[in-house]
């Protein structure tokens, strides 16, 4: 009876373990995915900023902007740029979806970011403001 409460005990302790691991790795695999995808995305946004201060965003600009070959392979289901250069991304593992807007502040650009699932996008992501520097430290400081 001792070894079949042991053995039981042991398989509910790693069936705990199991589920306990596979969710932490889900939001991992999901966080990897989405801070690929916005690194993939900076010349994008590099792009729309030097039209921005160059005050030459237009229409025809912005139809011109492709959806990057690298991130269809990311399993995207929706990439836009608006009229205003706001960029929306959304797919990947958990529908995560990721809105980046640019900001003219003295003859700067600054990129925003509004994310969903805060498990899985950048912290900066979801504080909404000065996006730009803080992706960039968080980018030096994850190597």
């Amino acid at each position: 009876m001792k070894s079949f409460l042991y053995g039981f005990s042991g398989s509910i302790l790693a069936i705990v373990i199991y589920l306990y691991g596979s969710s932490q790795y889900s939001d991992y695999r999901s966080r990897v995915q989405t801070y690929s995808w916005i690194n993939q995305l900076l010349p994008i946004q590099n792009l729309i900023s030097e039209k921005i201060i160059a005050k030459q965003l237009s229409n025809d600009f912005l139809k011109k902007i492709v959806f990057p070959a690298s991130l269809s392979q990311n399993a995207i289901t929706l990439f836009q740029v608006s009229s205003e250069g706001v960029i929306t991304i959304k797919g990947g593992y958990d529908g995560q979806i990721i809105i980046l807007y640019p900001v003219l502040s003295d003859d700067k650009v600054i990129w925003a970011c509004i994310g969903g699932s805060t498990r899985s996008v950048p912290k900066a992501c979801n504080q909404g403001e000065n996006f730009s520097e803080r992706f960039t430290k968080q980018l030096t400081n994850k190597n």
